[in-house]
């Protein structure tokens, strides 16, 4: 499966995808590092370059996604956002 699958099919479940800050916060959060790397789908820069996150030894890394990179993580989402006003 590829990151733009798994936007669509986040997209179809009428859920949002996580952006670079929402999968910070569920890096920091949680431990969910320690069994994959998280894939911001709801940010892209560029065509083929989305931001993730991932364990480095023991130290999380922010770090981009490219279109030619495997795949060895998940994509989270959200079922709605608060609104910052």
């Amino acid at each position: 499966q590829t990151l733009e699958m798994a936007h669509a099919w986040i997209c179809q479940k009428k859920r949002l995808p996580a952006t670079t800050a929402e999968i910070l916060s569920v890096a920091l959060h949680t431990k969910v590092l320690k069994r994959c790397s998280l894939y911001a789908v709801g940010s892209r820069y560029d065509s083929d370059r989305i931001p993730m996150v991932c364990l480095n030894e023991v130290t999380p890394r922010l770090g981009w996604w490219y279109s030619s990179s495997p795949i060895q993580g998940g994509a989270p989402s959200c079922a709605s956002r608060l609104e910052i006003g």
